[in-house]
């Protein structure tokens, strides 16, 4: 049987920076097996955080945002999905603006604070 490997997908962080509680730990899960590649994030509202991460997690600087908005925009139609790692009352906003922009989304928390969100 002949395979032939797929691409990784191409993943997006919102959020997950160097210095938050599980920032690295999302991105080393997220990588582990090969299936995923990190090639684009906003992951700190500090722009000096948010350039570190970039680096650590081997990002080309043009392609980490200062906002989140800034980074669905340019980017999505160069992503498989988009990983949601910011704190939950951030979610909505963020989650709206992705499924408007129809980018798959990976958010393992809540997705939205209220039952008003949750019907919008």
């Amino acid at each position: 049987m002949n395979h032939t490997p797929h691409r990784p997908l191409r993943l997006g962080f919102i959020g997950g920076a160097i210095n938050s509680a599980v920032g690295y730990a999302h991105y080393t899960a997220s990588t582990l097996d090969k299936r995923f590649e990190l090639v684009t994030g906003c992951f700190s509202r500090n722009s000096e955080i948010n350039a570190q991460t970039g680096m650590a997690y081997g990002i080309q600087p043009e392609r980490v945002y200062e906002s989140w908005g800034e980074l669905i925009q340019k980017e999505k139609n160069n992503i498989d999905a988009l990983a949601v790692l910011t704190p939950t009352p951030m979610h909505t906003p963020i989650l709206k603006c992705a499924l408007e922009n129809q980018i798959p989304l990976i958010c393992e928390k809540a997705l939205t604070t209220s039952l008003r969100e949750s019907v919008e």
